[in-house]
């Protein structure tokens, strides 16, 4: 998992890296970028795919960067 800083906060993201054309996966409230992990599975050969996980997931996930 990867990190980027912005004034925001912290948020992490998973990219799966190649040339193909980019596909960024985007999850709604009190979820994380885990949702996505069995579409990336299947997209990951032919797409590069940017899984970020959101300051809106679940709290408990971002407590500890505080």
């Amino acid at each position: 998992m990867q990190e980027i800083e912005l004034s925001a906060g912290i948020i992490e993201y998973e990219d799966t890296g190649g040339s193909g054309p980019v596909v960024v996966l985007l999850h709604g409230l009190v979820m994380d970028g885990s949702l996505w992990r069995h579409v990336v599975r299947e997209l990951r050969a032919d797409y590069r795919c940017i899984v970020p996980t959101l300051p809106l997931g679940p709290p408990a996930a971002h407590a500890s960067r505080r």
